[in-house]
């Protein structure tokens, strides 16, 4: 078996980050898969690097070809091998995502329904947590943006263009309702909108957590 140097290594992530393969931990498998059957290659039939190389990646070719699901991942395309990758992670992480945001708004609904001090505390305390979070994230943004990237930074990147604004938009909304007397539907627009920003607040913090581990991981 010839082994690969450090540099055909490199070579060989130059060449997938070219064609659209730039999330690490995706990165990092298909270069192990890659470099073996190149080291196969030119072990069993004698070839140079270059010409065995030529040859795998003329058979991962299908793996690169984009494509695009404006529903589930907007109007951005990926190489094919990612777009899977993407959505599996995406369809994965809806269940646990989606349990924990209807006890939430659950727990919410029953102290809003009883229109206590509780409920008003409560505004305040989400009010400050997205504040916490936004600057959070405002402050690792750049260096998620110009680190090694992964399929949670990503979508981390990504959602965060929304949350900016509609975090304003609900802490506006949590001290203009103590300025007025609301009516019933703002009210129940207000809990809707609240619970909403609430779980897309720890939908943010899950994605920033798997994107460490996934970058410890690879490191």
């Amino acid at each position: 078996m010839k082994y690969l140097k450090t540099e055909q290594i490199d070579d060989i992530r130059k060449i997938l980050f070219y064609k659209g393969v730039v999330f690490c931990e995706i990165q990092e498998e298909l270069i192990d898969h890659i470099a073996s059957e190149i080291e196969e290659k030119m072990s069993s039939e004698n070839l140079s690097f270059k010409v065995a190389s030529d040859s795998v990646f003329s058979k991962w070719e299908n793996a690169f070809i984009l494509k695009q699901n404006r529903w589930l991942l907007g109007k951005e395309m990926y190489p094919s091998i990612i777009y899977e990758e993407i959505k599996r992670t995406y369809l994965k992480m809806i269940l646990p995502l989606s349990i924990i945001s209807l006890i939430l708004v659950g727990l919410l609904w029953i102290l809003f329904q009883t229109q206590n001090e509780l409920f008003s505390n409560l505004s305040y305390l989400i009010c400050s947590f997205l504040i916490v979070s936004g600057l959070f994230v405002s402050f690792v943004y750049k260096k998620l943006k110009n680190g090694n990237q992964t399929i949670y930074s990503h979508f981390l990147l990504r959602e965060f263009k929304m949350f900016v604004p509609m975090s304003i938009l609900l802490i506006i909304e949590i001290f203009e309702k103590d300025l007025q007397n609301p009516s019933i539907v703002h009210n129940i627009l207000f809990f809707v909108f609240m619970a909403m920003m609430l779980c897309f607040s720890i939908y943010l913090i899950s994605l920033y957590t798997k994107h460490i581990n996934v970058q410890r991981k690879f490191s």
